[in-house]
């Protein structure tokens, strides 16, 4: 004789209608390009964002998703707080000491020249709020560079910050914007980033001498060579060719021999590497 089998009752639930944690609530304190840009990608990362503003009412367009409120009520939910204004704005949040006591500022501040001020502009937010941990990060990061993501260009963030905890914070979520970080110590070295930014191509001084002492050399050789030689010996004038067909002798020549420089390295690298037999090796 069997048994009827009766089907076990299993309640079904579509998919997504657990309740999902609450994404972190970050503040930003200015609405210009950078913080404009900064909160369009936080969002973008699952990060919920509220930005301080002297007037929320009319601080002009935002990212879609975030809040606008007074300075004070943004930053009481929020433990990690962006500070995205001038150096020379930032004598209200003096006033707002209590209210940031025990939060993280991160400080992405630059200045138009060095040493305008007698302290970087970190330590000098650090004496306004002496409770709260002040951070130095993200001034080498430009508004275009934060809405479109980053590239090889700019994809490290640097950090300083006296609070190993607070650095730890802020690095997360650089990492988590897609950033990588590195941490440059103590509060002691934000004068050194906030140079960074002031540095014109640094890594490029070398390459441009090179390039500028050789365009040098060969307008002289071919000029004593085609002008002056013709000149002496032929008693031919053809001085009115040296822009034309000097610069079309002198620059081919100079980027075919810049060309090569860059790709010489590698070249050596590879004879290395096919003598040794071997990946192993570290190259000279």
């Amino acid at each position: 004789m069997s048994k009827e089998v009766k089907p076990e009752s299993v309640s079904l639930n579509p998919l997504g209608t657990a309740a999902a944690p609450e994404s972190e609530l970050l503040c930003i304190y200015g609405t210009g390009d950078l913080g404009r840009s900064l909160g369009l990608r936080l969002l973008q990362s699952g990060y919920r964002v509220v930005y301080g503003s002297r007037r929320p009412h009319s601080c002009g367009p935002l990212p879609q998703g975030a809040q606008v409120m007074s300075h004070a009520a943004a930053s009481q939910s929020a433990g990690l707080v962006f500070i995205c204004i001038h150096r020379e704005h930032y004598e209200f949040l003096e006033a707002l000491a209590p209210q940031l006591k025990g939060k993280v500022l991160v400080d992405v501040s630059n200045n138009l020249k060095k040493n305008l001020y007698p302290e970087a502009n970190a330590e000098y937010l650090q004496r306004l709020v002496p409770g709260a941990h002040v951070v130095k990060g993200f001034n080498t990061l430009s508004a275009w560079a934060l809405q479109n993501g980053p590239t090889d260009a700019n994809r490290q963030v640097y950090l300083c910050g006296n609070s190993a905890e607070a650095k730890q914070a802020v690095a997360e979520a650089a990492t988590k914007l897609g950033f990588s970080v590195l941490d440059r110590g103590s509060l002691s070295a934000a004068r050194e980033l906030e140079d960074f930014p002031l540095q014109l191509f640094p890594e490029w001084r070398l390459p441009l001498r090179v390039a500028v002492g050789l365009t040098a050399f060969f307008f002289f050789y071919v000029l004593l060579r085609d002008v002056v030689y013709t000149y002496v010996y032929e008693g031919k004038d053809i001085s009115f060719r040296i822009m034309v067909s000097l610069a079309n002798k002198v620059f081919p020549i100079v980027s075919l021999i810049m060309l090569a420089l860059c790709y010489l390295p590698g070249v050596i690298a590879a004879v290395l590497q096919l003598y040794r037999g071997n990946q192993i090796q570290a190259f000279p």
